[in-house]
């Protein structure tokens, strides 16, 4: 299934300004996978040393937090990414 990634204004730089890439997967773990062979950097981007996620990914109006990777996707849906802010 081809799935469209959104990546927000943070990632451009990583993949040469693009602002959306389309990957091929059955699931959000599977897209994600996608990206990294098209772009490595985004696995260091993705997720954190000890495995949390780096990055805010919703789908469908929704925040996907790490135990639901294998969530089902459909063609043509997107996913969207947000590098995570921390502060205060």
């Amino acid at each position: 299934m081809s799935v469209r990634i959104r990546l927000g204004q943070a990632f451009h730089e990583y993949t040469g300004s693009r602002e959306m890439v389309e990957v091929e997967g059955s699931t959000i773990r599977e897209c994600l996978d996608n990206l990294t062979v098209l772009f490595p950097v985004f696995r260091t981007l993705l997720f954190g040393s000890d495995y949390s996620l780096g990055v805010l990914i919703n789908y469908c109006g929704e925040v996907v937090v790490a135990n639901q990777l294998d969530r089902p996707v459909a063609s043509g849906h997107e996913i969207l990414l947000f590098p995570l802010i921390y502060g205060g």
